[in-house]
């Protein structure tokens, strides 16, 4: 078997800036050490990142290290710290640690015959991770993947429901649901308990090119005030620099934590969008939380603990983000 250490040329890696052994970071270095403690650890995570590769090898080797992952006990393993593999869009395996604190793990895909395939290896939601290689079988052809549908990222900004917890293993984080149905790399900014909105993360959202935006920090604003010193604040900032830029808001689904509270969180967050239609803006969407785990009785069984979406959770999100991010990209710009 050959043995290629990530990053190297065919392979692409997605989702991160300026990725290097022992330096997998989702923000850059002038940056990450400056909006909190918690942004500065998180993004140090792979979140939303993924290797993606095309190889007829019948054998797809992956070993990873990591340096560290919490202990969360509401959600898996391999969820924090594994990675999943997806073979021609389709789910092949999940590789990760045998146990909470193992930091070096190795797996293999075996497929019944050659052939050419494309290859997806999405990483771990909130490990930080030290190296990464995947070995093919020494006469195997390895070449770049298909290029996305999308040619910029869509790039998601949000708390620890945005960073994908609690899913069972990468893939099932709404984001990259979203990213494996439409074709467009994730650049994923959640940072648990961590996002805040402050305003050098809006400047650095604002400068990035991507082909639209989603944001949803309500759980992390600290409390209603907060939030409404913040949203409107945070948009006008992106919206200022990207005037085009399809724009999506949500407010947060575990609305039935505290409906009380949560309403008046969420018309916080309406009275961002409806000023911004006030104003004529035609590339910006309101989600409300309430209704991302349906409306039914089944709600109740979308969350780990309440708060946390599990699979069932996130499948339900990305089913009602979807159209209206496909409506946005599609570039049909009628306000919703």
């Amino acid at each position: 078997m050959r043995t290629f250490e990530i990053p190297c040329a065919p392979f692409e890696l997605s989702g991160l800036v300026s990725p290097q052994p022992g330096r997998f970071w989702r923000l850059p270095e002038g940056l990450i050490d400056r909006i909190n403690d918690g942004v500065a650890y998180h993004a140090r995570q792979t979140a939303g990142a993924c290797v993606r590769f095309a190889t007829n090898s019948q054998a797809i080797g992956l070993s990873v290290r990591i340096r560290e992952h919490p202990p969360w006990t509401t959600m898996p393993v391999n969820g924090m710290a594994g990675c999943d593999v997806y073979i021609d869009g389709r789910f092949a395996a999940v590789i990760g640690p045998a146990a909470f604190g193992r930091l070096e793990y190795s797996g293999e895909v075996r497929l019944p015959a050659r052939a050419m395939r494309e290859v997806r290896i999405n990483l771990p939601l909130f490990a930080t991770v030290e190296s990464i290689s995947v070995s093919l079988e020494d006469d195997a052809r390895v070449c770049a993947p298909a290029p996305y549908k999308y040619q910029r990222p869509v790039v998601f900004y949000g708390s620890s429901i945005t960073n994908g917890a609690c899913a069972s293993h990468p893939a099932n984080a709404y984001t990259t649901m979203l990213a494996m149905r439409m074709g467009f790399e994730e650049y994923n900014l959640g940072f648990s308990g961590s996002a805040r909105g402050e305003d050098a993360m809006a400047e650095y959202i604002a400068s990035l090119d991507m082909a639209a935006f989603v944001y949803d920090y309500d759980h992390n604003a600290p409390d209603a005030a907060h939030l409404e010193a913040t949203h409107e604040r945070f948009f006008r900032t992106v919206r200022a620099k990207q005037p085009d830029l399809p724009i999506i808001m949500l407010s947060k689904p575990d609305f039935d934590s505290d409906p009380k509270v949560n309403a008046i969180r969420r018309e916080i967050i309406r009275r961002t969008y409806e000023r911004a239609l006030a104003d004529g803006d035609r590339f910006v969407r309101f989600i409300d939380g309430e209704t991302l785990f349906c409306r039914d009785e089944s709600r109740q069984h979308c969350t780990t603990d309440g708060c946390h979406p599990n699979d069932l959770g996130f499948y339900r999100m990305a089913d009602a983000v979807m159209p209206v991010l496909q409506e946005l990209l599609s570039g049909c710009r009628c306000p919703g």
